[in-house]
Formats: C-alpha cells, sequence, structure tokens
C-alpha cells in the first residue's frame, strides 16, 4: 500500500436520506481505523441530503469527498463509488444504516492478517435485529472451500445477501473484472460472483453494521419473471464456478420449492377469479426451469408446508395448491 494510498474507502449510496445520512457519516467518521477513506455518491437528491453531507464535510476537512449525479440506479452509485475510491478495500454503506465504530479496523485487520480477498461478518437487519451472512462463524475459506462449501449454500438463500459489512479488495474487483449490473437483486448476485473467483475469505462472527430498513423488494417485474431469469442466472453461475454437479443440482432445486410456492402466490393474487389461476399454473408448469425443479427435487426431504405444495403442483391439481396458498 502506497503512502497515499487510505487503508479502506467506505462508498455511501445515498438519495434523500436527509434524515438519516448525518447520522450515517458520523458514524464513519467515529471509526477506530486511521486513514479511511469516506466516499459519498449522491443520486440527485431532491432534499438536504447533499447540503448536509457538504457541511460534514467542511467541518472535518479531508476525510469526505463527494460526487453527485443524476439517479440511475442503486447499481451505477457502487460501481462510480468503487471506480472514484483510491483504498486498498472498498466497502458499501447505505444512508439509512451505520457501522460501529471497529468495523472497518476488525474487517481490515482480518483481511491484512491472511492476506484476504474479502472479509465479512454478519449485520443487524431492520428492528428485529436478525443476522445474516454467508457464515456466522470466524473462518478461513480458500478458493476450493469458497466454491464448493459457500457458494452452494449462499446461491440456496441469495436474496439474503447484501453488500454491509463486507471489506472486498480493490485490485481483486479490478483484476476480476466485477461490477454490479443494474437489473434487479445484482448486488447479490455480485457477492456470489465475489464467492466464485476468490481466492481467499475471511468471515467473523460479530456483526458490525445496522441496517434500518429491513428488506423491501424494489423491482417492477412480475415475480414469476423475476425468479425465473434469476434461476437462470444462478445456473449460469453455477456452471461458471464448476460446482455444476448432480448433487449441487438437486440442493439447489430443493430449494427452489419455496421460491415455487412464492410464484404460486403471487400468481394467486394477481389473477382474476380461479380459472385465471388455473390458466397461469398451466403455462407456469410449462416453463422449462419448473419442469427441472420439480425433477430434481422429486425425492429430496421436503419441509411439510413445501411438500404439499410440491404434491399438488407436480400432480397438476390446481384446486387444491389453491388453498394451500390461501392458508
Amino acid at each position: 500500500m502506497s503512502q497515499a494510498e487510505p487503508p479502506v474507502s467506505v462508498i455511501v449510496r445515498t438519495y434523500n436520506d436527509q434524515r438519516n445520512l448525518p447520522r450515517t457519516l458520523r458514524s464513519l467518521l467515529a471509526q477506530t481505523l486511521p486513514g479511511l477513506e469516506i466516499i459519498v455518491v449522491d443520486e440527485g437528491s431532491a432534499d438536504r441530503n447533499y447540503e448536509l453531507a457538504l457541511e460534514l464535510q467542511k467541518q472535518h476537512p479531508g476525510r469526505i469527498r463527494l460526487h453527485r449525479q443524476q439517479k440511475t440506479g442503486s447499481a451505477a452509485a457502487w460501481n462510480q463509488g468503487i471506480a472514484l475510491a483510491r483504498g486498498k478495500y472498498v466497502a458499501f454503506v447505505d444512508a439509512d444504516g451505520w457501522a460501529e465504530p471497529e468495523m472497518a479496523a476488525s474487517l481490515y485487520k482480518a483481511c491484512e492478517d491472511k492476506a484476504a480477498d474479502i472479509c465479512s461478518s454478519p449485520y443487524f437487519n431492520g428492528a428485529h435485529r436478525t443476522v445474516q451472512d454467508f457464515a456466522t462463524s470466524h473462518r478461513v475459506w480458500d478458493r476450493q472451500e469458497c466454491r464448493e462449501e459457500l457458494l452452494p449454500k449462499a446461491m440456496m438463500d441469495y436474496k439474503g445477501l447484501a453488500l454491509w459489512g463486507k471489506l472486498i479488495r480493490r485490485d481483486f474487483l479490478l483484476q476480476s473484472g466485477l461490477c454490479i449490473s443494474e437489473e434487479d437483486g445484482q448486488e447479490a448476485f455480485f457477492l456470489l460472483r465475489c464467492l466464485a473467483h476468490c481466492e481467499c475469505l475471511v468471515t467473523l462472527a460479530r456483526p458490525f453494521y445496522h441496517h434500518s430498513k429491513g428488506w423491501a423488494r424494489r423491482s417492477d417485474l412480475p415475480i414469476r419473471t423475476l425468479r425465473l431469469t434469476q434461476y437462470g442466472q444462478l445456473t449460469a453461475l453455477r456452471q461458471e464456478a464448476g460446482i455444476d454437479t448432480d448433487e449441487n443440482r438437486r440442493l439447489f432445486c430443493t430449494g427452489w420449492i419455496g421460491m415455487l410456492r412464492e410464484i404460486c402466490g403471487s400468481e394467486y393474487r394477481l389473477a382474476r377469479d380461479e380459472a385465471a389461476f388455473y390458466r397461469n399454473m398451466i403455462s407456469l408448469a410449462d416453463e422449462p426451469q419448473i419442469i427441472e425443479i420439480l425433477a430434481w427435487a422429486e425425492h429430496a426431504a421436503l419441509p411439510p408446508k413445501q411438500r404439499k405444495c410440491y404434491d399438488a403442483f407436480q400432480a397438476r391439481d390446481w384446486a387444491k395448491l389453491r388453498k394451500l396458498i390461501r392458508r
């Protein structure tokens, strides 16, 4: 690391967050790691968001860098932050969250001690303070373990993955050509691709980051289109990572029975009447992805609710499936 290079660049994405942004930035200014670079990417806020960040920048000279751009999506903001970053590692923070003082120092030390590409710690999500992450134990994972152990499990529950609580070596991102695309759910897919490419990952047991809002669905796509598209992307990633084995296909498709139930529930809510729901289910049953899911999950040990959904769908008993979804 050169003398001018900060140890860590923290990228803060923000849009109309004047109530939360000052707390977020103060939590970063209070980090115990010396030389931390804070980059605020404002997506053209209409409130006093940018002005509040500017005030804090003046109060703390040399600590905060500001960039303002038009609102073109969160991915564009994150990628712009990566392009602006000068740190050896980058971290991601949303303007509605905050970090405990030891976060950057703890993740940085873990990366440096093990020459890791990524360090990941759990995070608190929403009011219920649930902890989510790749893993919640203190462990070092090599390339093979990342691909063969962590990646298949993470792909089963990819919707729970988020950028928070992660430190990623910037050169690793640049050399691997990894960036966040604009499609819905791509922050999680970005992390999955990081897992597929990294040589060394450190996971920590302690959470340091508090994400305030919890999960919210942001896509305008119908659930069916969204989930089946993501199914295809995950299948391609499994092949890219060289883990497209029969066992992983079976585990993957078994996990997607729960997703199938979600799709059916969405189709039920959208249908104008019972006949429309049945037509939707008939067309869904002909989707290649659904045929593959049902085939691989045929002999799986499913939870009771998912087993009933599977049995009804496999038998094309749409009346029974409708009753299951309505419960």
